[in-house]
């Protein structure tokens, strides 16, 4: 629902209306012999919802990229160092976390915020509607701006700032651990056992990394769909660093570490901007003609900073440029310069990352559509001198809360044995020598063009 231009809200009640009917289909799909044993819940990390003493909604879900709420950052910034922001929380601000939209809300419907009782994010939610029980867990906490990580608790000063008190947010409790029981009626309203044990899984974007296989290694996760996130694991909260470095480290879904995540967030829309200038919209295509030119596009460059630069330079202002084009260059090597700009900003945030935890890292496991062009995959293994090993995982989220699920109901004792039990088909790419040869000089110069545009 759009109330606004650039406004956009979610029914609460249709969106649980949409789950039933989801799950229910689902179910009806199911052959005999399976038996569901436990659900998972996986959503996305910012956007929730008020309820009020009886847990019925007082507001629609406020989309976590609606610009509502963009207007209270540079106040919270100026009460709140950015530094000691990141030592509590593991991020620097940004308008789509929670408390903005808490402080929209507060401006704008005073009378809703009075009547609220909870705040529960869309996992808690819907969880919530299944169980009647009120929880959620840390990897959804910390996207509110109000959460420790560290300590893994709400954080009081934070929490008053958004004028709150905390027993107004949900208990935090560990992915894996059952908030409830599946309710008689929402059971067969979804044509499934009642008693089911129900366990939020959390954020999306750790979510889907588990099934990836980035639990347990000493890995890294290329995830390139309309944006690319770029992260890794590390036993302990970075601090400072990784705030000045502009990542996100927050506590990753299992095990007790954390998740250290770059990113931008233009990838696959890149693409799909310049195809829809040069190939009428087709990728494919695109991606066609990028191969058609040689490694280094002839001198043509790109840095692609369409919706801003993303880590390591935190610039939301910066735009992307092509540059050394000249009037011998065509279409072939406007394509291929984009696809090695996206290739130079996956080994720059891999250095970064590599910096941060001190260590190299082992490989870098590719999933999301973006990454899906075995061309694209070769130019970025060629880039960053390693084997990249695509994950072929149909629907990472969703598998990736059925893992938790199992951990819920017991089926899986640790983790480790969850992760184990995936068969993944994968697929190792591996870097083109004479390539890599030419992108030592095609990354210097990228280097030397992003410093322009951020400073521009």
């Amino acid at each position: 629902v759009h109330p606004r231009p650039g406004w956009s809200d979610f029914p609460p009640e249709a969106l649980w209306e949409a789950v039933v009917a989801t799950v229910r289909d689902l179910t009806a799909r199911l052959p005999a012999e399976t038996r569901v044993e436990a659900l998972g819940i996986a959503s996305v990390g910012e956007a929730g919802l008020p309820l009020d003493t009886s847990h019925t909604p007082l507001y629609p879900i406020i989309a976590w990229f609606d610009p509502r709420g963009e207007e209270y950052t540079e106040a919270w910034r100026r009460r709140f160092p950015e530094r000691e922001l990141y030592a509590i929380t593991g991020h620097t601000v940004r308008s789509l976390y929670t408390v903005f939209k808490l402080l929209w809300l507060w401006d704008h419907h005073p009378e809703v915020m009075a009547r609220m009782a909870t705040w529960l994010f869309v996992g808690d939610y819907i969880a919530f509607r299944m169980t009647g029980e009120v929880a959620t867990v840390p990897t959804l906490a910390a996207r509110s701006l109000l959460f420790d990580v560290v300590r893994r608790q709400w954080n009081p000063d934070l929490v008053a700032a958004a004028r709150l008190r905390v027993d107004q947010l949900p208990p935090v409790v560990e992915a894996g651990t059952p908030v409830g029981r599946l309710r008689a009626e929402v059971a067969r309203a979804m044509g499934l056992p009642a008693g089911l044990p129900v366990t939020l899984a959390g954020h999306d974007h750790p979510v889907g990394m588990l099934a990836a296989g980035l639990y347990g290694t000493q890995s890294a996760v290329d995830s390139s769909g309309t944006a690319q996130a770029i992260a890794t694991l590390t036993p302990h909260f970075i601090g400072p660093r990784g705030c000045d470095a502009g990542v996100t480290c927050y506590p990753f879904v299992v095990g007790g570490v954390y998740l250290l995540q770059g990113g931008m967030a233009t990838a696959g829309a890149a693409l799909q901007w310049l195809a829809d200038l040069i190939t009428e919209g087709d990728v494919a295509r695109l991606l066609a003609l990028a191969e058609r030119a040689p490694a280094g596009s002839r001198g043509a460059g790109c840095v692609p900073f369409f919706r801003g630069t993303g880590t390591p330079y935190r610039r939301p202002g910066a735009r992307a440029a092509f540059f050394n084009l000249d009037l011998d260059h065509g279409p072939e090597e406007v394509a291929r310069a984009l696809v090695e700009g996206l290739a130079c900003f996956l080994a720059e945030n891999i250095a970064l990352l590599e910096g941060l935890v001190g260590r190299t890292v082992g490989e870098i496991r590719a999933i999301g559509g973006g990454n899906r062009s075995p061309f694209l995959l070769r130019v970025k293994a060629s880039m960053v001198r390693r084997p990249l090993l695509r994950v072929d995982v149909p629907e990472a989220v969703g598998t990736s809360a059925a893992l938790i699920a199992g951990l819920a109901c017991g089926r899986f004792a640790t983790p480790e044995e969850a992760v184990a039990s995936l068969d993944m088909p994968t697929t190792a790419v591996a870097p083109v020598p004479e390539w890599s040869d030419v992108y030592d000089e095609v990354y210097a110069r990228y280097r030397q063009w992003a410093t322009f545009a951020v400073n521009a």
